[in-house]
This record gives structure tokens, C-alpha cells and sequence, in this order.
């Protein structure tokens, strides 16, 4: 009476015991798979963190070596020449720039070029025209 009971019972408690080692297995082999995504995701973050830092330094070289190359072959600004103002008093006036029609210049107020009405920026020193 009592064996044929147990078989069933048997049966079904391994069957339990197995697809409970089942479920827990596939439970660590996720938290492993979630575990390497997400150690994947975070080396490829340094790894662009790590690109975008050698693109600024590049770029910062770059602009330091065009900087420098320009400054050498740059020829020196001459300061500009003040006359006398004899019609309306005492004081100093830019003398006008060789070749250039009074009427449509203006003087830089930073390095004293005589920069044209519709400048926007200095050609000389880059100061921005009011």
C-alpha cells in the first residue's frame, strides 16, 4: 500500500530539487552575464573618456605649435605714429594710414590700427570693433 505511493512522491521531489538547482544555476549564470555587460559598458566609457582626452591634448598641441609657428614668422606690428593737433588743441591724433581714405577708418582702440567702418574685429590684435 505504502510503495507504490512513495515512487510518485520520490519522483516528483527529485524532479523539485533538480529544477530548483536548475533555476538557481541560471540565476547566477545571469547575474554573471549582467556582471560582464555591465564591466563591458564601463571599460568602453574609459575607453572614450581616454579617446576624447588625447583628442583635447592633440588638438591643444596642435593649436599651441600653429601658435608659435605663427608668432615666429609674424613680422612686429609697428606702434602707430601720433602727429600734433594743431586746428583744435593740445593733444595726440593717429597720423592716417598710407594709401587709405580717412572717412572709411576707424583706430582699434586696443593697438591703434586703423581698421575699416565695417570691421567687426581688429586685423591687428583681434579686438572686437564697437
Amino acid at each position: 500500500m505504502f510503495g507504490p505511493r512513495r515512487h510518485p512522491i520520490l519522483g516528483t521531489a527529485a524532479v523539485v530539487g533538480v529544477s530548483r538547482s536548475a533555476a538557481k544555476h541560471e540565476a547566477e549564470r545571469q547575474t554573471e552575464a549582467q556582471a560582464e555587460r555591465e564591466w563591458e559598458i564601463q571599460r568602453e566609457a574609459e575607453n572614450m573618456n581616454r579617446m576624447k582626452a588625447e583628442e583635447d591634448a592633440r588638438v591643444q598641441r596642435a593649436v599651441e605649435v600653429s601658435l608659435k609657428t605663427q608668432a615666429a614668422s609674424s613680422y612686429p606690428v609697428p606702434a602707430p605714429s601720433y602727429t600734433a593737433q594743431t586746428t583744435s588743441g593740445p593733444g595726440l591724433q593717429p597720423a592716417p594710414a598710407p594709401g587709405r581714405d580717412m572717412q572709411n577708418n576707424r583706430f582699434c582702440p586696443g593697438c591703434g590700427h586703423a581698421c575699416e567702418m565695417m570691421d567687426r574685429f581688429c586685423r591687428s590684435c583681434g579686438t572686437k570693433q564697437s
